[in-house]
């Protein structure tokens, strides 16, 4: 069923359940103005269909335009479909270079200075006391890092409050005030990026800290790959490193308890470890065979 908006008379509504969302010969508006550059004012005279919105049916219906309908009107606006295409090329590349520029100036901000948010973070970190000596080193285990005589947990998360898969859910599950200490810094913000929050805990009887390094914006993957900021790894413990250094602490009391993602750079990951941290022990958990098939969910959040 048809409704054209006619001027001062408000279009009939009417659900159709003919097509569907993603019906090659129909555009829903979104579309319509971003593939086409149409206005609001451009679409107002075409011709749609109300389709019941496939993400709830309590939204309002959306409005679907005809293919053919929504070319003819790009043509007559930009005189023809191709410069339509090209005009929607030009604004794109133009977003992605302002998107670089602005990815860049963040970048900068972080590497260079600390987050005004994260200062108190930095400032009120301080060691898990220890009795122990360790050896410095880098080292390789498949045993659960819970039963680890590690003092210092590092988990990974991106700047939207959730935390990496596999060894991090384990360190979430079994601290779960490093979660909150994760939700207690800002929401959406790129520079977090090499910071970092943490959260003291007692696990098995031993003093212990979880320290939440932000090593990305958001996880997902490119290219089968995890996109996990190497760069901001590195900043994040070095940070780390100096204020463990500003306060004067034994590092051969300190074990840090660390692993690399599923599906990021594992080479590139592990160089990281071995150059900053060649001060400390380090341990590398990997997860059981067995548990893995468990916690292959990206950004899976800890249980409450």
């Amino acid at each position: 069923a048809m409704s054209r908006r006619r001027k001062g008379k408000k279009p009939q509504v009417v659900l159709t359940q003919d097509i569907a969302y993603d019906d090659p010969n129909y555009l829903n508006k979104t579309k319509s103005k971003q593939q086409y550059k149409l206005s609001e004012q451009d679409l107002k005279s075409l011709d749609f269909v109300l389709l019941q919105n496939p993400i709830s049916s309590a939204y309002h219906p959306m409005k679907m335009f005809r293919l053919e309908d929504v070319e003819r009107a790009a043509a007559e606006k930009w005189g023809s479909i191709e410069a339509a295409l090209a005009k929607r090329e030009a604004w794109q590349q133009s977003k992605r270079l302002r998107d670089m520029q602005k990815e860049d100036q963040v970048e900068t901000s972080w590497k260079e200075q600390v987050l005004p948010c994260m200062r108190d973070w930095l400032a009120n970190f301080r060691c898990p006391p220890s009795s122990r000596t360790f050896t410095p080193g880098l080292y390789e285990s498949s045993n659960s890092i819970v039963d680890s005589p590690c003092n210092v947990w590092v988990q990974f998360c991106d700047c939207l409050h959730q935390h990496a898969w596999g060894v991090g859910r384990v360190i979430a599950r079994t601290c779960p005030d490093s979660v909150k200490a994760d939700r207690d810094t800002p929401y959406n913000t790129r520079a977090k990026q090499g910071h970092f929050s943490f959260a003291p805990c007692h696990v098995n009887s031993v003093p212990r800290v979880v320290v939440n390094i932000y090593v990305t914006f958001k996880w997902r993957k490119a290219q089968d790959q995890l996109l996990f900021n190497v760069d901001a790894l590195r900043v994040g413990l070095e940070r780390l490193c100096q204020r463990i250094k500003e306060l004067k602490a034994d590092t051969n009391s300190l074990c840090f308890g660390l692993f690399v993602p599923p599906q990021s750079d594992e080479d590139a990951i592990l160089d990281v470890y071995a150059t900053v941290l060649k001060d400390f022990h380090v341990t590398v958990f990997r997860l059981p065979k067995k548990d893995k098939h468990k916690d292959l969910d990206m950004g899976a959040q800890a249980e409450e």
